[in-house]
């Protein structure tokens, strides 16, 4: 009781406000203060949860003294000032959920964070802060922890080579918008169990680990807007590397080359694709149709729902194959080097409600149907040789027969027809369309 009424008297709250009303000892058992869990054995404070209350002011140092809490939640708040050191105190050995999100706390994360005073911790979850300085090696040696969350802080000086080796049943790694820099360590593979990594915007340098493939529990994968160089290492195209349950790979933008890997089509969770803002080469893989799943014939809700790879070197046509992905909604192949005739699997298409083929080389009709009625030409634009339809500002094929005398000529399939017309009315033509795109 004295150390919640000590907690108390940090807080800030509108005078108006009568959310702590009923902290007061002389009216009701602090077991029914507002925001405060008993436990039914010892009948002392095990939970206290004040998230989400507008609260203002610092953490007291008397919350060290609540010896048999197992959760500790104030997110969501004002607080602001350093986390107390007396968090990790031997006191708190059962304490299992540590949430400060979303508050202006300040300093560095206290050494007495650590394995051998916090023996039980679970949860770390800190983001949202003003948090500067390093990941402390204390915190990666708290073996119990399972979800370690530090995104937008402040944090730099990268990521512990030894993050992993002492976090066997770690499951969820947030660290993404900090100023980390530096290189993914390759003993991130010795977090077996990991699920959910997420490293955006941290100022990573170098290349992908090559052992990255060993996440077999993977299940979301982020790294984007990053400087990562290389390509997608070969240990991800592993027969081992199926990863069964990942459902998300953002990879963009980075400096990613070369091809990607077919270990893509495996994933058969997967539901988003994003590697775009590379300088991935080579063709579009027909493998890609392979990530649609069925039950019973019928599609799953956890079909390929987005495939962004816009803003890279991709060349030759667009795989049939991506008509076989009948659930998707969202697909942006702009800004590459894709030519051939505009997919017809595209006509079929009864969920896509994003299209971006802009900026490549395709050319054929796109016909005025249901499948392209919300499109508009910001869709299509950029490819010169598309025609047909001019609710989406593409020019009608010229119908012109080519003179006698002129024996430059230019044949291209467009409209269901294949017209032959004088080449140099046609280049006119076209760059006249090409000024009004």
């Amino acid at each position: 009781m004295f150390a919640s009424l000590a907690i108390k008297s940090k807080i800030q709250l509108p005078s108006s406000s009568p959310i702590l009303s009923s902290w007061n000892p002389s009216n009701t058992s602090f077991c029914n203060w507002v925001g405060v869990t008993c436990s039914l054995l010892h009948q002392r404070v095990s939970a206290l949860n004040m998230s989400y209350m507008n609260i203002h002011g610092t953490i007291s140092p008397h919350t060290g003294n609540l010896s048999f809490l197992r959760t500790l939640n104030l997110g969501s708040n004002s607080f602001r000032g350093p986390i107390p050191e007396t968090i990790g105190k031997l006191r708190l050995r059962r304490l299992r959920k540590l949430n400060l999100r979303d508050n202006q706390l300040e300093g560095s994360m206290p050494s007495t964070i650590n394995g051998q005073s916090l023996s039980s911790l679970e949860k770390l979850v800190l983001q949202y802060n003003n948090l500067v300085g390093t990941i402390p090696s204390s915190v990666v040696n708290i073996s119990t922890l399972k979800v370690i969350a530090l995104s937008y802080n402040g944090i730099s000086r990268g990521i512990p080579n030894d993050m992993c080796r002492m976090l066997p049943k770690l499951e969820t790694l947030y660290l993404l918008v900090n100023p980390l820099g530096g290189h993914i360590p390759t003993s991130l593979c010795l977090c077996r169990n990991l699920k959910e990594l997420k490293l955006r915007e941290n100022g990573l340098t170098g290349s992908i680990p090559t052992n990255i493939g060993c996440f077999s529990e993977i299940e979301y994968l982020r790294i984007p807007i990053n400087q990562l160089t290389g390509t997608i290492p070969i240990s991800l195209e592993l027969p081992c590397s199926c990863f069964p349950k990942l459902s998300g790979i953002y990879f963009r933008p980075n400096q990613l080359n070369g091809r990607i890997p077919d270990f893509i089509s495996n994933a058969s969770m997967l539901t988003i694709l994003e590697l775009s803002n590379n300088s991935f080469s080579g063709p579009v893989p027909m493998t890609l149709g392979n990530l649609r799943k069925y039950s019973t014939n019928v599609i799953q809700s956890e079909d390929v729902a987005a495939i962004d790879l816009s803003n890279n070197a991709f060349q030759g046509n667009i795989p049939a194959s991506i008509g076989d992905l009948a659930s998707l909604e969202s697909l942006d192949l702009s800004s590459n080097n894709l030519s051939g005739i505009r997919p017809k699997f595209l006509d079929k298409f009864h969920y896509l409600t994003y299209l971006n083929l802009s900026f490549n080389m395709l050319n054929g009709p796109v016909p005025v149907n249901r499948a392209f009625a919300n499109f508009t030409h910001q869709s299509f634009m950029g490819n010169p040789d598309l025609c047909g339809n001019s609710k989406l500002k593409l020019p009608p094929w010229p119908n012109r027969t080519p003179s006698k005398s002129r024996k430059a000529m230019f044949c291209n399939c467009c409209c269901d027809t294949c017209g032959i017309i004088d080449n140099s009315v046609y280049q006119k033509e076209k760059k006249q369309k090409s000024t009004i795109l």
